[in-house]
């Protein structure tokens, strides 16, 4: 596993495991690895399973929920320490929902951007049934393309036409992103490829069903969480909406009344879009725990 540090070997400052999602890497928490750095934290972002510079096994079954956490468990072995504060997005908030239901011993508190808590249904399944569309982003003109063209059948038949060959393409990028940052990210994929990432999609389903005892009650957590995402952020409708994100979450997380931050205006990838809102809301809530 490659990994970030921002203090290699200091166990006085309380720790925090940033978990990144698709298609991305540690590189996506640069923004707040600088950030918790200076505010006295030791921050730790790993590629996860299948990304980047860690290993990609070739069977979707090495990708399945008990890999996944085991995988974190390792990794505060091996920095020595007992437990963390974990921040996650994407599939990486996915995954810290079900540590932090899973494993709430090593899960000091919990903090998750665009993904809110395990789906009461099998994701995957509900997906087709909804024919819902798989592509993020902002309203920046030229950059990303309006909302309501992004919409679209995310099936045909059994068929999963590519996004890119159903909506217009961007032809600038985004105000938040330089052409350095993405020659770097297509620099780690072009090394690497994408089959290790796509695992964590085809496991969804078969996690669902390897968690029955997050049925009901049992999706309650036991530490404190909280969550952000933003307005425009298609996952956000994927779940419900706003208000029914906000009830869930307000249901489900039983150890403290959870902090919920909605950014107007805010596309998927809002750590690095929104850095200094989502640095500011994060220290907030860790401050509360650590």
């Amino acid at each position: 596993m490659r990994y970030c540090d921002t203090a290699p070997g200091d166990a006085s400052k309380p720790l925090v495991v940033l978990m990144h999602g698709w298609p991305e890497s540690w590189f996506s928490w640069r923004h707040q690895l600088a950030s918790l750095d200076a505010a006295g934290y030791r921050a730790v972002a790993p590629d996860l399973r299948g990304f980047g510079g860690t290993d990609a096994p070739a069977d979707t079954a090495d990708y399945g929920v008990a890999k996944r956490t085991g995988d974190m468990k390792a990794l505060l072995d091996h920095l020595e320490t007992d437990d963390a504060a974990f921040v996650g997005h994407d599939h990486g908030a996915f995954t810290g929902w079900l540590l932090a239901q899973l494993e709430p011993e090593i899960v000091r508190c919990y903090y998750a951007l665009s993904v809110p808590v395990r789906a009461k249904r099998r994701p995957v399944t509900d997906a087709r049934a909804a024919q819902m569309a798989l592509q993020f982003g902002d309203r920046v003109d030229g950059a990303t393309p309006p909302l309501h063209e992004l919409r679209g059948d995310l099936y045909d038949g059994d068929a999963t036409p590519a996004i890119w060959k159903r909506i217009p393409q961007p032809t600038k990028l985004a105000p938040w992103v330089t052409q350095a940052e993405v020659d770097y990210v297509v620099d780690e994929y072009e090394r690497n490829g994408w089959e290790g990432g796509l695992h964590w999609y085809k496991t969804m389903d078969p996690d669902w069903e390897a968690t029955p005892q997050l049925k009901g009650d049992g999706r309650k957590l036991k530490v404190p969480a909280g969550f952000l995402a933003g307005t425009e952020d298609l996952v956000v409708d994927m779940f419900g909406g706003v208000e029914k994100i906000t009830a869930d979450l307000k249901a489900t997380c039983a150890a403290n009344d959870p902090p919920i931050t909605f950014l107007e205006g805010g596309g998927h990838w809002i750590q690095q879009e929104r850095p200094g809102d989502v640095n500011e809301k994060l220290l907030e809530f860790l401050a509360e725990y650590n």
